[in-house]
């Protein structure tokens, strides 16, 4: 009886080793979409300030790790719009935060 107890305990820490593994993966891959949707997120979220013009959220985003170099879905980068729209503090701001 003692072995069957042992082999029984064996088996249940075997299947429940498993079941905590995928579930290791299954959070792990949730946070890894999460990040990705928060970072691309920030990038819309700065070019949008851009422009607006909206010195203050840009140099948040900045200053929160947000790329100078992302780019909006029409490929165009924060420094493209700026440039564009004459709004040369920021190209500025964006020139001293590696764009």
């Amino acid at each position: 009886k003692l072995r069957f107890l042992t082999r029984t305990r064996r088996n249940q820490n075997s299947e429940l080793k498993t079941k905590i593994e995928i579930n290791v993966q299954a959070v792990s891959k949730e946070l890894a979409n999460w990040l990705a949707y928060s970072k691309t997120r920030d990038e819309r979220k700065l070019c949008q300030a851009v422009s607006m013009n909206d010195t203050a959220t840009i140099t948040r985003l900045l200053h929160q790790g947000v790329s100078a170099s992302c780019y909006d879905s029409q490929r165009r980068s924060p420094l493209h719009m700026a440039s564009c729209k004459g709004y040369a503090h920021i190209v500025k701001l964006l020139l001293d935060h590696g764009a």
